[in-house]
């Protein structure tokens, strides 16, 4: 994992490539100078009806969002919301996390119209510190740089969620977390114990993705269902699935620094009235928990 040094640069240089938002961006975390406060630049996450958008700046330790508004004349404007669904389009492709911002509220907003002089740009700047501050001030002590890499052993007896965004690089590294699971090369599907399995798919959101894989798997959206099925065509039926099985499931996917990772996203089940509605081209998983108590395994 990236150290600290590296983690905030690395966000901090995803702006260069639009000056006022870079301008913004910057102010606001030098402005704020609390190393502890972890920012995340251009992150994608979830709003109504299943769409996708982008956060300009994102805040997760204390659910803080804000957009930066360059609204020029419609040509620019209409550029610029053509630049963002490139951008949006180009993370999807690499796998790259949508996170469900807690309690979604309405992002803090920074005008940067051509009528803005930069005294009234930094108003509004000063206006986004204020509250930031205010909010690391409710955490007390509670505001910890939590970005390292994690040892399996930290979660030992523990009980993990989807929003806890545990993740590890590696599935040897996953298989850790189970003592009944003796790692092999080359799998990403292991039995923990009768019915219940651990799964570390690649998912696909491309069609050139993982060729040289022999499934294909594919997630919604919303993160509630993953369609997996074999590329070469065959099918399963219903005398040959295990209808009760279940899943654990670390996906795999690409972190906001571009570090590869296999992330926990809950117990997945097999649907039987989905799958065979589909009439078994995919084997359909649908999410039945986001937590899981790691003392049990």
């Amino acid at each position: 994992m990236l150290n600290k040094k590296e983690y905030i640069i690395n966000q901090l240089k995803k702006t260069f490539f639009k000056k006022y938002e870079n301008y913004c961006v910057t102010r606001i975390y030098n402005l704020v100078n609390n190393f502890n406060l972890q920012i995340v630049t251009q992150q994608l996450f979830k709003r109504g009806n299943n769409k996708i958008a982008l956060a300009d700046i994102y805040f997760p330790q204390i659910n803080l969002w804000v957009e930066i508004d360059e609204q020029h004349h419609n040509a620019q404007k209409e550029e610029d919301l053509k630049r963002t669904q490139d951008v949006i389009n180009n993370k999807i492709k690499k796998l790259e996390e949508v996170v469900q911002i807690k309690e979604i509220e309405k992002p803090y907003r920074i005008n940067i119209s051509g009528e803005q002089d930069i005294e009234e740009i930094n108003r509004q700047i000063d206006v986004i510190v204020k509250e930031i501050n205010e909010r690391i001030a409710k955490l007390g002590n509670k505001l910890h740089w939590d970005c390292q890499d994690k040892e399996p052993s930290e979660f030992a007896g523990r009980i993990i969620k989807y929003c806890d965004n545990v993740k590890f690089r590696t599935i040897k590294k996953v298989t850790e977390l189970f003592k009944t699971i003796r790692y092999k090369q080359q799998c990403a599907w292991f039995k923990i114990k009768e019915n219940e399995y651990l799964w570390c798919p690649k998912l696909d959101l491309s069609e050139n993705e993982y060729k040289n894989c022999k499934w294909k798997n594919k997630i919604s959206i919303d993160g509630i269902e993953i369609y997996e099925s074999l590329r070469d065509g065959k099918k399963d039926s219903e005398d040959t699935l295990n209808w009760n099985e279940k899943r654990i499931t670390f996906a795999y996917y690409i972190d906001e620094n571009g570090i590869k990772m296999y992330k926990y996203r809950g117990i997945f089940a097999l649907d039987k009235k989905a799958t065979k509605k589909c009439n078994f081209e995919n084997k359909v998983w649908h999410k039945i928990a986001d937590e899981i108590d790691l003392s049990k395994y």
